[in-house]
């Protein structure tokens, strides 16, 4: 079949009108300006040519762009009506005013072009008090058995936790059997290799600070 016609809604037209008396002054000045300084001459070639326009030619365009711009190919007014655009006409035999306009929305549409930058975030280096935490080592003994025991960790602010060897051999009840001495020798020295846990707290920075990078395993507390 034969294609389908697209119809667009139409755009919302601006309000229309003449300059103000004080942006028709702006223009005029500096029209007539760029008509008799060979600096400002076409300002629009200027620019293409990389050459700037004088001091007072300078000044005289700024005033200019503070009062009207051009956008998509129309000229309107920095003053809007109740927040509405409003288009403006320029005298038919200007030609240098229009240069300057088309100039500066060049200029304007390159500079609105978002730059992107990706700076790397820099490693956050530990505070004092992050450094000043306490270590606590764990360390398992070196027997044979210590494979299948299982021991929960508790933190205390004990140096060293040890099982007194002295004090359970006093409280331990009288067997029923009568066995040898070196038997409850042996079941001592058993028990005692069977595991040894020393919970450690490291000494003080300023007495011996080598020994914090060098626990076997250990986490921060």
């Amino acid at each position: 079949g034969s294609p389908k016609t697209v119809h667009f809604a139409p755009a919302v037209k601006a309000q229309s009108r003449a300059l103000l008396p004080v942006e028709a002054w702006s223009l005029y000045h500096f029209e007539a300006h760029c008509r008799k300084c060979n600096d400002c001459y076409n300002p629009l070639d200027a620019a293409a040519e990389g050459r700037r326009l004088c001091s007072e030619g300078l000044s005289l365009g700024r005033d200019v762009a503070e009062h009207v711009y051009r956008q998509d190919g129309v000229v309107y007014s920095r003053k809007k009506d109740n927040h509405k655009l409003v288009q403006v006409d320029l005298p038919k035999d200007y030609t240098q005013v229009p240069q300057l306009l088309r100039m500066v929305a060049r200029r304007t549409a390159q500079r609105t072009v978002p730059v992107v930058t990706y700076d790397p975030v820099p490693a956050r280096r530990p505070t004092p008090e992050e450094d000043e935490r306490t270590k606590v080592t764990i360390e398992p003994a070196r027997s044979k058995s210590h494979r299948s025991s299982k021991h929960k960790s508790t933190r205390y602010k004990t140096v060293v936790v040890q099982e007194d060897v002295e004090s359970t051999a006093a409280t331990k009840p009288a067997p029923k059997e009568r066995r040898g001495s070196l038997y409850y020798e042996d079941m001592e020295r058993r028990r005692k290799e069977a595991y040894d846990i020393e919970i450690r707290q490291p000494e003080q920075r300023k007495e011996r600070r080598r020994d914090r990078d060098r626990p076997l395993s250990g986490f921060w507390l």
